[in-house]
């Protein structure tokens, strides 16, 4: 079982590099200067994985013991402020500067549809991603306490 679970792991470690490669692929390509590849790599990850692991407990690195739930959810708290932190960084920078840093060089037809698509896909990963880290713990505390007074997981 443990064997299944580490292989599903993997697989889903390879589906992740997959999606944020083609979400990215836009913004690498057509920016001079992105200072945000970090956190929006950091955005997707949490975004992704705890996703993932509310809909998927069962079949994840969760069910493997309850002190990865645990970690998860000491985790929890300091990921989330600095999720909030660099998502008001990036709104920051945005309504300081604009999308000019970013995609200035290109041509208008070309830069609008790019400064959407950045700052959309920035807001749905970022804000997603601090959803979804105030959300697992909670449901990390439910799992706990159902697998122990009941012997499954959600």
């Amino acid at each position: 079982m443990t064997k299944k679970i580490i292989l599903l792991e993997a697989l889903w470690l390879m589906c992740f590099i997959i999606l944020a490669t083609i979400v990215l692929t836009p913004i690498y390509v057509h920016a001079k200067n992105f200072p945000f590849y970090l956190d929006n790599i950091l955005f997707l990850l949490v975004f992704l994985t705890f996703a993932r692991m509310i809909f998927f407990v069962s079949s994840s690195i969760l069910a493997m013991h309850p002190g990865i739930k645990l970690f998860f959810v000491a985790i929890a708290l300091p990921v989330t402020f600095i999720l909030i932190n660099r998502f008001n960084n990036f709104r920051i920078y945005i309504d300081d500067y604009g999308t000019s840093r970013i995609f200035g060089h290109l041509d208008d037809s070309l830069q609008v549809p790019l400064d959407v698509y950045l700052k959309n896909e920035m807001t749905l990963f970022g804000v997603g991603a601090i959803v979804t880290s105030i959300i697992f713990p909670i449901f990390l505390i439910i799992s706990i306490w159902l697998f122990k007074n009941r012997g499954r997981h959600i």
